[in-house]
């Protein structure tokens, strides 16, 4: 394998790679393949299809490759448009990749368009530009020895910011999706990562105790809600590791990096982002190119739900989207605050906590648990006993059932819809 420093892009799970020097030749020919409309095959091949698309000056469409048919075709694509190459020009790239973000990808239309995640329904598609997606990318002498591993999916969101800081500081990006945690932790060390970016979940499966590469120096969370006690453990997993939290969407992209789980509006996104009502509210001019906009529409609501910090001014921590809230009796239960306790309990592995409806109530709050492999099985009473001491009896789970896993969607978070 090439020296790290010229690797671009190297799949943990599958030890493919694409190399700088790769991309340089592959757009180099008097004639270069490119697919407009493509569902990748592996996570590799997807970031081929972004980063020929952006030195090409090319409009992508990047579909995740667990997409149904039907979703494709809701999504107004044509089937047989899918993986169609056509030829077009190449283009001669310097010889240092550090050059290829100043003059080359910002002097043309290039636009990428992904699918939201459809943890409430079926996804829908949003269009960005170069501009929009690097939003929050930082470039600097300091950054050009980062080494980068990512436990997202290189189709979603997260995982395309990922992609974008490694290119715009010629680092490499190490692909840890999909990989358990011994085999991540290895490979982390291996390839002296310095800086981690996964969702919680994704962290949660790090055994306690577990040895870690001490080159770690950075962990972003990102893709769902990050609660007190996700740093907590990665404070004890990744002791000299700067801890931060993105809030993102595939609508508006990056808008917010917190530290620990409070956030602030910074002096850049003043104009993008709003908070009214105790709700995160973003500029319509940042949602994608979506088709729902009306013109008139200045403010869009995320329908994600904040709390202020009372003890520093200016900063709160994010709840949930709207939602998620279960509404039962009268009350509003908060899943992830639940969920968060429930985490706490040594016997269970994962766990979803939802609304059931209910004829008398509305709904009922309801868990679905993953138990650990462990000789000696957790039981209900016990899990209803802790739960009573540490939660009001209204959010209390009033159904509990064992579950083999807890459905997510393909960028890994939880689908809050009842199984009813």
């Amino acid at each position: 394998m090439e020296e790290a420093h010229l690797i671009l892009f190297l799949d943990g799970r599958s030890g493919e790679y694409l190399s700088y020097r790769d991309v340089k030749l592959e757009v180099a020919g008097e004639r270069v393949s490119f697919c407009p409309i493509c569902r990748p095959e592996s996570p590799l091949a997807a970031v081929r299809a972004v980063v020929t698309a952006m030195v090409l000056g090319q409009e992508l469409v990047l579909l995740d490759p667990g997409q149904t048919e039907d979703e494709v075709l809701a999504s107004g694509l044509s089937l047989q448009e899918v993986n169609r190459a056509k030829e077009l020009k190449g283009v001669n790239l310097p010889e240092d990749p550090l050059k290829w973000w100043d003059l080359v990808f910002p002097a043309h239309a290039f636009k990428l368009t992904l699918f939201t995640s459809g943890s409430s329904g079926r996804s829908k598609k949003a269009s960005h530009s170069l501009e929009v997606l690097a939003r929050m990318v930082r470039r600097s002498r300091a950054h050009r020895a980062s080494v980068w591993g990512m436990g997202y999916h290189a189709t979603h969101i997260a995982g395309i910011q990922v992609l974008l800081q490694a290119l715009a500081n010629g680092n490499p990006l190490i692909s840890l999706h999909g990989m358990n945690a011994e085999s991540f932790l290895s490979l982390v060390s291996r390839q002296k990562v310095t800086h981690l970016a996964g969702s919680p979940s994704f962290f949660r499966q790090i055994p306690k105790g577990s040895w870690i590469s001490e080159t770690v120096r950075s962990v972003t969370l990102g893709a769902e809600p990050a609660r007190s006690e996700d740093f907590a453990r990665l404070s004890e997993l990744f002791p000299g590791a700067h801890l931060r939290n993105a809030y993102a969407s595939t609508e508006a992209g990056t808008l917010l990096i917190g530290e620990g789980e409070l956030f602030s509006i910074p002096l850049e996104s003043k104009g993008l982002i709003s908070i009214h009502d105790e709700q995160i509210y973003v500029a319509a001019s940042t949602w994608g190119n979506n088709p729902d906009i009306k013109k008139e529409d200045r403010w869009i609501s995320t329908g994600d739900r904040i709390a202020w910090e009372k003890n520093k001014p200016g900063w709160f921590r994010i709840l949930g989207r709207e939602g998620d809230s279960i509404s039962t009796g009268g009350w509003q239960v908060n899943p992830y605050e639940v969920e968060a306790v429930l985490r706490e309990l040594p016997g269970i592995e994962d766990c979803r906590v939802y609304g059931r409806a209910n004829s008398l109530l509305g709904n009922v709050v309801a868990a679905d648990i993953v138990c650990k492999a462990t000789p000696v099985e957790i039981k209900d009473a016990e899990i209803r006993r802790y739960l009573a001491e540490r939660l009001q009896d209204y959010k209390l789970p009033r159904f509990i059932r064992r579950v083999e896993e807890i459905p997510r969607t393909r960028t890994g978070k939880i689908r809050r819809l009842s199984h009813e």
